[in-house]
């Protein structure tokens, strides 16, 4: 779910890495922090919520944080 609170130290202890480490990897490989490999994801959720279901972009930005 795009919404949900997902927390790099969460995700680096539960892939037994530190959080500098997950995210070193995870631009090495993705070319993106996390955090700017999330920001275009919730921006496209937003759009999708506007044209498919007619959302405000007011009530569509604030669903997907």
């Amino acid at each position: 779910m795009i919404d949900a609170q997902l927390r790099v130290d969460e995700i680096a202890a539960a892939a037994v890495l530190s959080t500098s480490s997950l995210h070193a990897r995870f631009k090495a490989i993705i070319r993106m922090t996390p955090l700017e490999y999330q920001r275009p994801l919730r921006s496209q959720e937003a759009r999708r919520l506007m044209l498919a279901e007619g959302a405000p972009a007011g009530p569509a930005s604030v669903a997907v944080g």
